[in-house]
C-alpha cells in the first residue's frame, strides 16, 4: 500500500511540475543590438529568435525581436521587454512580405534555424548589447 501511495504522489508531483514551467515568469533584462549583412549594410526588417539552449544555462522561454531600417533591434519575451538570463541560439530570417522582391533574401540559410545557426548570445543580469554580422 505504501508503494502505491508513494508512486501516486510521485506521479502527481511530476504532473504538477511539468505544468508549472510554461507559465513561470522570467525576470527579463534589456537586450538591444544590431544586425549587419556581409556587405556591410544594416540587416533591415529582419526577425530574430533567441531560443534557449538546453542545459543549466538555458532559461526555457524564447525571446524575439525585429530590426528597424538601421538593423537595430530590442528583444521581448512574452510581451515583456528583454530576455531572461541564460545562453541562447539565435536564428535570423526575413519578415513576411506579401510579395518578396527578387534577390531580397540576403540571409544565408545557415542562420534560418536556431538549431543550425552559428549565432549564440548569453544574456546577463544587466543591460545587454548584441552585435551580429551575417556572413
Amino acid at each position: 500500500m505504501l508503494k502505491r501511495i508513494s508512486g501516486f504522489m510521485l506521479l502527481t508531483l511530476a504532473i504538477v511540475g511539468c505544468g508549472a514551467a510554461p507559465t513561470a515568469t522570467v525576470t527579463c533584462y534589456p537586450v538591444k543590438g544590431k544586425v549587419t549583412l556581409a556587405d556591410g549594410k544594416p540587416g533591415a526588417q529582419l526577425v530574430l529568435l533567441f531560443d534557449p539552449k538546453p542545459g543549466p544555462k538555458g532559461v526555457g522561454q524564447k525571446a524575439t525581436g525585429k530590426t528597424n531600417d538601421n538593423g537595430e533591434f530590442e528583444l521581448t519575451t512574452v510581451d515583456k521587454p528583454g530576455a531572461g538570463v541564460g545562453a541562447y541560439s539565435v536564428s535570423v530570417s526575413m519578415t513576411k512580405m506579401k510579395k518578396m522582391p527578387a534577390g531580397a533574401n540576403k540571409i544565408p540559410k545557415k542562420y534560418w534555424d536556431a538549431e543550425g545557426s552559428p549565432l549564440e548570445f548569453t544574456v546577463e543580469a544587466k543591460e545587454n548589447t548584441a552585435e551580429f554580422v551575417l556572413k
